[in-house]
């Protein structure tokens, strides 16, 4: 199977030809003019040094980020303009996912890092917040394994970041543990029942210690406006009203990862 692949995810822009296991050209350029200026260029260049032509490749790859917005939509665009044409199948791969592979027989945890540019670093938070939402739906439970060391990793990284100081952190950790607690304290004495567990506690905390309370607030207030609507579904398909238990895992999960993708446009748009 031939694949094109292409990567603009970040600040180099690399266009490969693979056969099976085998690269048979590849092209990389780091500058810091945009991608679109090049692209089309290396594309070209990297099947000429193949020998191939569009017609005889078997399908296309392409980076889907985490990464630069304009990069990758520069790429993602392109290579979907190549498959519509061609009619040959495109596969989106993950930025984090492609640096993992590199170290795939490591014997340790692999936390693949990217560069933001801006001082910013994105972390395998998305990965860890798939997971949690996964073992959530499951099995109604969130592992301790993944939240407790997350808490302070996430606190002693924004000793580093740019995008977070640790008074943000601490703050975002306190906010997220502390209005949860608040919150499950007010349901159990209301209702004399536990309504939330400790491990959505413990989530929202770590949450908070990677992106500060600003990203907490973000993640309570979209995590709950989604598991809002999905619950009422929920009870309407199957008749169980407020006796349905649904885990707020996977929602809080949902509103963290929309935070760090979209977070920023939507709090300036609302804003302004």
């Amino acid at each position: 199977m031939r694949i094109l692949a292409v990567d603009t995810a970040t600040k180099s822009c690399s266009v490969a030809i693979v056969e099976k296991e085998s690269i048979i050209a590849e092209t990389t350029l780091f500058i810091e003019q945009t991608h679109s200026k090049h692209l089309m260029k290396m594309i070209d260049t990297a099947l000429n040094l193949s020998g191939l032509t569009v017609s005889e490749l078997d399908g296309f790859a392409v980076t889907r980020g985490p990464g630069s917005f304009t990069g990758l939509r520069i790429g993602i665009s392109s290579i979907k303009g190549f498959a519509m044409a061609s009619g040959k199948p495109v596969v989106g791969v993950s930025s984090l996912d492609s640096l993992a592979m590199q170290c795939c027989f490591s014997p340790y945890l692999v936390s693949p890092l990217l560069d933001a540019r801006k001082g910013e670093v994105y972390y395998a938070l998305i990965l860890s917040l798939i997971v949690i939402t996964f073992i959530d739906i499951d099995h109604q439970i969130i592992p301790d394994a993944i939240t407790l060391p997350g808490i302070p990793i996430f606190f002693f990284a924004s000793f580093t970041l740019a995008a977070i100081t640790y008074k943000d952190s601490l703050l975002g950790i306190l906010v997220g543990g502390g209005s949860l607690l608040l919150i499950a304290e007010i349901y159990t004495r209301l209702t004399k029942k536990e309504g939330m567990g400790g491990g959505d506690i413990k989530l929202l905390a770590m949450i908070g210690a990677a992106l500060g309370w600003e990203g907490v607030l973000f993640t309570i207030f979209i995590g709950s406006l989604i598991g809002t609507l999905i619950g009422i579904i929920l009870m309407l398909r199957t008749h169980k009203g407020l006796k349905l238990a649904i885990p707020f895992g996977p929602f809080l999960s949902m509103g963290a990862i929309s935070y760090i993708f979209f977070g920023s446009s939507i709090i300036n748009w609302y804003l302004n």
